[in-house]
């Protein structure tokens, strides 16, 4: 994980890439969830993470998948 996310320069992982891979590896969200995830989904106070949609095949779904 620390290679990856390490991946400067030229040739290397854009960071905004490495941003994602990061919230998805320490927080396990599917890429549906990833997708749909807002920042009023965040709450730093009190470090949590509401999971309330998902995006499928192109369209937001007010429903995860395992509700």
């Amino acid at each position: 994980m620390i290679k990856l996310l390490s991946c400067a320069g030229p040739e290397g992982i854009p960071l905004e890439r490495r941003h994602v891979y990061a919230v998805a590896t320490y927080t396990a969200m599917r890429q549906g969830e990833l997708r749909a995830l807002r920042v009023n989904d965040i709450d730093f106070d009190a470090m949590q993470i509401t999971v309330a949609r998902q995006v499928k095949n192109g369209k937001e779904k007010d429903r995860t998948k395992t509700g």
